[in-house]
């Protein structure tokens, strides 16, 4: 018995496939190969360079981009430039 490739939300599997190539994926869907290659999220880009960051940002950047540490809690009051930093972090890890 194999999985059928449930597709994305908003990109559903055009072969309907349901065989061996289907495996549990990203965001725990079944996926096909032509589907699994896909970035679920798709941030825009930062619109703060890293080095016009202050001090404490460009620590909160270094330290989300560093893949030894797995959790990165950034809290602060409004305006300080938490999304430009949680951009900044994803440009990293989306090329």
């Amino acid at each position: 018995m194999f999985n059928r490739c449930q597709g994305l939300p908003d990109d559903p599997c055009p072969k309907g496939r349901c065989d061996a190539s289907v495996r549990n994926s990203i965001c725990d869907l079944f996926l096909c190969p032509d589907r699994s290659s896909i970035n679920v999220a798709r941030p825009p880009v930062s619109p703060a360079d890293y080095e016009s960051m202050t001090p404490i940002q460009q620590f909160a950047v270094d330290s989300g981009t560093n893949e030894m540490h797995q959790i990165l809690f950034v809290c602060d009051e409004a305006g300080s430039g938490k999304i430009e930093v949680a951009l900044k972090i994803c440009e990293h890890f989306t090329g």
